[in-house]
């Protein structure tokens, strides 16, 4: 993997097929589990709803899966209400968004080369995407703040998981290894990306 730069067309980054096959694959996931169907999305993301399931007024609750929530979080702490209502009026756009970025991104993936290229008018959401699927996997890897991020990276460099243990504690343990490889991986993509992107702001004073 390279990191993504700036390119007359966008912004470029090197992945090799694996790479751009993992990650797609974790994008679908999180598309179902943002409730949407990855067999009916329309040949235009800007027509109808990719979302299989809509909202309704009934179901506006916090989401039970917590990775989910982080993706469509509370709008209030303290005021339960509050936040109910205020899912209930805009939820649903925001999976729809949310799957859009997700679809899009997936399609870029499975379409491009090695070569995977952002156009700058779409780079916003390629960022935003990035930031959902990490918040999902950092859920999943139980990253409540940033000194078990460091742990986690701490821990990828040590060596392989004890194949001595259980099956049930290699297992769990080559697929936290495995995901929080994909964490990483991810994060420098953004960081990378986001960089690039800041640096083609115009500068103070700059016409």
């Amino acid at each position: 993997m390279r990191p993504f730069v700036a390119v007359p067309t966008g912004y470029r980054a090197v992945l090799d097929a694996v790479e751009r096959e993992v990650i797609a694959s974790i994008v679908a996931e999180i598309v179902e589990l943002l409730g949407a169907d990855l067999d009916v999305v329309p040949p235009d993301l800007q027509e109808a709803t990719l979302l299989s399931r809509a909202v309704t007024p009934d179901s506006a609750v916090a989401p039970d899966d917590p990775a989910v929530r982080r993706l469509l979080p509370d709008a209030s702490r303290d005021d339960a209400e509050v936040s109910q209502e205020f899912r209930r009026l805009t939820e649903s756009d925001l999976r729809d968004t949310k799957v859009r970025r997700l679809v899009a991104f997936r399609q870029l993936l499975r379409a491009a080369g090695e070569h995977v290229e952002v156009p700058r008018d779409t780079a916003s959401d390629v960022a935003a995407t990035l930031t959902d699927v990490r918040l999902v996997l950092a859920d999943r890897l139980d990253l409540a703040d940033d000194d078990r991020v460091e742990a986690l990276y701490v821990e990828l460099e040590d060596d392989e998981p004890d194949d001595s243990a259980t099956p049930e504690a290699v297992e769990l343990a080559h697929r936290r290894r495995f995901l929080g490889s994909v964490y990483a991986l991810l994060t420098y993509l953004q960081e990378s990306l986001l960089t690039a992107m800041l640096r083609d702001l115009p500068r103070g004073g700059d016409r």
